[in-house]
């Protein structure tokens, strides 16, 4: 609706400039005796006017040049949130990837500590058992199945 306005007020400016200036040259043509040594200068011919088809061609083509400028604004601003969404995801991969590098040394000084707990209990119930042989059956169950778990657990 809004292109058809636009179409009929170019065309009805352009008949008004028309007529404006075909009113103007009467004038000028009143205003000026005519003798017998001046003569009409022939027309030139003028451009024929726009008929209402060119004129919506005009006007799609117009409309049709705003859209291409829309679109490339639009798709700039999807960019711009594109590279700002991958900045982010690189920066929590980045944190995740510095905890699990944390997690992993955690759990290796742990796993380390834990063994050198584990081997000290060990030495101390061999030597233990050495001085009483009755000691080394009365282990407890306990402690075989934490050892196990310890010993065996993966830290990588």
């Amino acid at each position: 609706m809004f292109v058809l306005w636009i179409g009929f007020s170019i065309y009805n400016a352009s008949k008004k400039a028309a007529a404006k200036k075909a009113a103007d040259e009467k004038k000028k043509q009143q205003r000026t005796v005519t003798t017998q040594e001046s003569r009409p200068q022939p027309k030139k011919p003028e451009p024929p006017k726009p008929t209402f088809q060119e004129l919506m061609e005009e006007i799609r083509r117009a409309a049709e040049a705003e859209a291409q400028k829309k679109a490339a604004a639009k798709r700039e601003k999807e960019l711009a949130r594109e590279l700002k969404a991958r900045r982010i995801e690189d920066q929590e991969k980045k944190r995740h990837e510095e905890y699990m590098r944390f997690v992993e040394k955690q759990r290796h000084e742990q796993h380390d500590a834990e063994s050198h707990q584990l081997d000290q209990r060990i030495m101390k119930v061999y030597s233990q058992s050495r001085k009483k042989p009755a000691l080394l059956k009365k282990l407890d169950l306990k402690h075989i199945i934490i050892s196990d778990a310890i010993l065996n657990r993966p830290y990588k």
